[in-house]
């Protein structure tokens, strides 16, 4: 969780620079964008690339067989971004060849060119900004931990998730020998797949229904079930933070202000995705309205055509994929997922940083 408390320092401290040395607002905002982009390109980058040119070749042969073995190629490779900390499935063939199709209908080619020029443009844009800002040493190497910085707060998520996917095939085959579903071995303890020694099925089957783990002294608590459900309302009173749906007032409810992470402007109808179980809600056109994005959800983001988010910097992966996608982004909201509805028609602003919503389904 290292990376994700320097954030705010990095924000603050290049916006308080930028302001010294520009004339508005707006153009202090593209200054940041562009100094805030990844010094290296993350795994999602790569596999944009490749599936990118499977939609090109597509587009240019029309048929599959003429690609079937760099599909195979590239899910051997990429597979694991269907995961996140071990939830979701890894992309199958008849997935990736649904996106391929679309894809080859988006002007595969155009995109691809973008993003292959991307890396270096974004050097030179930088450098050009820092010229302009006459920045010194000090600012200079703070671009250069920042940048490295946004490229690892993505890289440390896409190699725990790639880890937890390497180790579904070992899962599943332990699953079998003991007559479990391979999803209940998440279920359990370190110590009980190592020693090869389960509890009965029913208590698995609890754990996954209600569970607590804390870290307390350095040891860690499990309970599960009726005993979890006690212990978290303990907590809660214990904490005072007994959950209290805030009220809204009706008038807050017309705008939702937000963070600009990437500039635009389009409307579209909302589609709430709160994990990637949900990913397929979107069709082409939707609003992805998210806590917030992880490389899992690209197949969603492909097909929106602008992202919207509760929580996230203007380093979050959101921003990096906006960015690259060249679609408006509003991040910071703070209660999209919550104002929002699934089919609500809003106009995402992120040119000033206002979703506005021009008309709320009726709620049943």
């Amino acid at each position: 969780m290292f990376p994700l408390s320097l954030q705010g320092f990095f924000e603050e401290s290049i916006k308080k620079q930028i302001a010294q040395n520009s004339q508005d607002q707006k153009t202090a905002d593209y200054y940041f964008q562009i100094l805030t982009t990844p010094a290296r390109q993350n795994f999602g980058y790569f596999e944009q690339i490749a599936i990118l040119k499977l939609a090109a070749a597509y587009q240019r042969y029309n048929n599959l067989v003429s690609i079937d073995k760099k599909i195979y190629d590239y899910l051997f490779k990429f597979d694991i971004l269907g995961t996140k900390y071990g939830t979701g499935k890894m992309w199958s063939k008849k997935e990736i060849i649904a996106r391929i199709k679309y894809l080859s209908k988006q002007s595969p080619q155009r995109k691809l060119k973008y993003l292959l020029n991307l890396p270096g443009q974004s050097d030179k844009q930088v450098k050009e900004v820092l010229i302009k800002l006459k920045a010194d040493k000090d600012f200079r190497e703070l671009i250069r931990i920042t940048r490295l910085y946004v490229y690892l707060r993505t890289y440390r998520t896409d190699i725990i998730s790639g880890a937890f996917a390497n180790m579904f095939s070992l899962f599943e085959e332990i699953a079998k020998r003991n007559g479990l579903d391979s999803n209940l071995i998440l279920e359990c303890l370190p110590n009980e797949i190592i020693d090869n020694n389960f509890p009965d099925k029913k208590i698995i089957i609890k754990r996954a229904t209600t569970n607590i783990i804390r870290g307390v002294d350095g040891k860690i608590y499990c309970v599960f079930g009726n005993k979890a459900i006690k212990v978290y309302k303990k907590l809660l009173i214990n904490a005072k933070q007994v959950a209290i749906k805030k009220e809204t007032k009706k008038e807050n409810f017309d705008e939702l202000p937000g963070v600009i992470a990437n500039a635009g402007f389009t409307r579209g109808f909302v589609r709430i995705v709160l994990d990637n179980s949900e990913i397929n809600k979107v069709k082409a056109g939707d609003i992805l309205v998210s806590s917030m994005t992880t490389p899992d959800f690209v197949p969603a983001m492909e097909k929106a055509s602008a992202f919207i988010t509760d929580e996230g910097g203007v380093l979050c992966h959101a921003a990096i994929i906006s960015r690259e996608m060249q679609k408006p982004c509003i991040i910071g909201t703070g209660r999209a997922t919550t104002v929002l509805k699934d089919d609500d028609l809003v106009e995402v602003d992120a040119n000033r940083g206002i979703v506005r919503i021009l008309k709320k389904v009726k709620q049943q």
